[in-house]
Formats: structure tokens, C-alpha cells, sequence
């Protein structure tokens, strides 16, 4: 069976189970906060792994200063 992983740049791992509903779930919620200017996940990636192996990962845009 599948091990979902979510990880999230300097939180760690946010979700680890058999649920691919709840990986997905995880993932677009930590994306939306990376994207946001507040908060422990702001600017960091977030990746998500399948039994180990990168599946999904995504960066925040950089600061445009």
C-alpha cells in the first residue's frame, strides 16, 4: 500500500498516512500558506513524497523586492 509524506521546509513532516485524500488536502493547504506573508510556513517548500520518492514539490515565488 501507498505512505503518503507531506514536508514542509522547516516544520517538518505535516501528514504521514495511508490517505491520499488527506495528502492532497495537507499539500494545497501548506501551499497556500507558503504563498501567504505570515506564519511558520511562510516561504517554505512543500513537498510531498510516495513511499519515499518525490512526487510533488513546490517553491514559493521569490520576493520581488
Amino acid at each position: 500500500s501507498m505512505n503518503h509524506e507531506i514536508v514542509v521546509g522547516n516544520i517538518g513532516c505535516v501528514y504521514s498516512g495511508k490517505s491520499c485524500v488527506d495528502a492532497l488536502e495537507k499539500f494545497q493547504r501548506y501551499a497556500e500558506y507558503s504563498e501567504s506573508q505570515y506564519g511558520r510556513a511562510s516561504g517554505e517548500s512543500v513537498t510531498w513524497f510516495v513511499n519515499g520518492e518525490m512526487y510533488m514539490e513546490i517553491f514559493p515565488p521569490e520576493e520581488s523586492n
